[in-house]
């Protein structure tokens, strides 16, 4: 039986791991940079080719935009912000937090089931079969959750598929991991985060495809090192830099 995760214990965690990282960039005097759980495997890799070249260190915090964002709020410190749809980096500027943006990535939501696909889950409306388990990214905390609910509430009601969802987890990455796994038939996730994993295999359904979002960063008005923040921004936009990770890991970059 799964139980959903508290987001304020969740928040919490995460808060007491910002104290620490953040005593560890004032001494090193590295950039913290708050990244959607998603784009981990782009950002380690590009994160190591840009120290590698400039020799600026960057201090990574990965989880849901809308965990991550909260955690900005609070705690007041960091210098980048990115964020798995561009409602989050809306959001931040909305709080007087953004100072420069720049769309990196396109992606869309799409059904992701284990490979094979046992259960012959084609569509939306097949989440809804009794012989179908499903998960679905925590609307609070996960950009991909965020708009799942906002999409499923005018494809028919999100409540529907909300009581029927056997848990909601705090990034995509949960859910792939769930799906994955086995322990759930399918989950709703970002199309280039399901690419990365063999194990799974993803549904386009096309009223899903309608839903294009883009991948978005910002430098935040609290940083102090907001020029070489620039600088991995435009080191990881750069079609032949960052860019060209992106590609290699599945995702569409913005030209």
């Amino acid at each position: 039986m799964f139980v959903n995760v508290s987001k304020e214990i969740y928040v919490l965690f995460l808060l007491f791991l910002l104290m620490w990282s953040c005593d560890s960039n004032s001494a090193s005097d590295s950039l913290l940079m708050y990244c959607a759980a998603g784009m981990k495997p782009v950002i380690q890799e590009v994160n190591n080719n840009f120290y590698k070249e400039t020799g600026i260190k960057i201090d990574v915090q990965y989880a849901g935009s809308g965990t991550l964002l909260s955690n900005v709020r609070i705690s007041k410190q960091g210098d980048i912000y990115l964020s798995a749809d561009d409602s989050y980096i809306k959001e931040a500027e909305q709080y007087d937090l953004i100072k420069e943006k720049k769309a990196i990535a396109h992606i869309k939501p799409v059904i992701v089931v284990q490979a094979g696909n046992p259960k012959s889950i084609n569509s939306l409306e097949d989440l809804l079969r009794e012989d179908v388990t499903f998960v679905l990214a925590n609307p609070d905390a996960a950009s991909i959750g965020r708009q799942t609910e906002i999409i499923l509430n005018e494809y028919r009601d999100f409540r529907s598929f909300e009581q029927k969802a056997i848990a909601f987890m705090p990034t995509v990455n949960e859910v792939l991991n769930t799906v994955k796994l086995g322990t759930s038939d399918a989950g709703i996730v970002w199309d280039a985060n399901a690419v990365q994993y063999d194990e799974v295999e993803m549904i386009r359904d096309p009223f899903l495809d309608q839903y294009e979002h883009t991948i978005t960063i910002g430098v935040l008005k609290i940083s102090s090192h907001s020029e070489d923040a620039m600088k991995f921004i435009n080191y990881l936009s750069s079609e032949k830099q960052g860019g060209k990770v992106m590609s290699k890991v599945g995702y569409e970059i913005v030209q």
